[in-house]
């Protein structure tokens, strides 16, 4: 049901926003700086109901059953690294510091869905973040498992929310507005149980988050 709506929002939404986006160039040509603007609210908000609706179906896809994979060995840390240098904005990118602790083996991932958790947690931080601080991204091993965690310098998460943190349309009370529909962190769960791994976070009020995935070792790996 989800997905056959679905379909047919996506449809419409996606003449919206190549309308919107050819008035934004248009007007911005023109040097009407006002009307430009207003196109392209209309451009970022579509944009952003497209995204919402992509969470409802993949959300729908994920609990029906176990989806299935078609996972290859990929190098965390290269992994990493080539997607914080496409998220956001180069100012964004810019702010993303890596770091690998040790010799981490291969992981067997499906890349596109995988690259969804990365990316949920990067922009997470980023998010939370003031914009002059730094995000670190960090790969290790420990005890037969790859680790990847995102730390931020932002608000942090309140106790109390976070045994709730990863559940359907859960969304912490930062005091910070939120986007969406709170199932950014409930997808990347399911993705990472998928893949038989374990996501987990530990945060501070004032002090910031750190996310952290650990996803078994690739068998034929060393």
């Amino acid at each position: 049901y989800v997905a056959l709506i679905s379909h047919d929002l996506r449809n419409q939404l996606t003449s919206l926003m190549g309308h919107a986006q050819l008035l934004f160039r248009t007007l911005a040509k023109k040097g009407l700086a006002t009307e430009a603007a207003s196109a392209e609210s209309i451009l970022v908000s579509s944009t952003r109901m497209n995204s919402m609706i992509q969470e409802l179906v993949e959300s729908a896809h994920l609990e029906s059953g176990q989806p299935e994979l078609n996972r290859e060995p990929v190098d965390l840390f290269e992994m990493v690294s080539d997607i914080a240098g496409r998220v956001g904005t180069a100012e964004d990118a810019a702010r993303i510091r890596l770091e690998r602790q040790n010799h981490v083996p291969l992981v067997a991932v499906d890349i596109e869905r995988f690259e969804r958790v990365i990316t949920n947690l990067l922009t997470n931080a980023l998010k939370y973040s003031s914009p002059d601080a730094a995000v670190l991204a960090r790969i290790s091993s420990d005890d037969g498992r790859a680790i990847v965690s995102v730390q931020d310098q932002g608000i942090g998460i309140p106790t109390q929310d976070l045994p709730y943190l990863f559940q359907r349309f859960f969304r912490a009370k930062t005091g910070k507005k939120a986007d969406g529909l709170g199932l950014g962190l409930y997808i990347t769960r399911l993705l990472v149980e998928a893949h038989q791994g374990h996501v987990w976070v530990e945060s501070e009020v004032g002090k910031g988050s750190t996310f952290y995935v650990a996803l078994p070792f690739f068998q034929n790996s060393s």
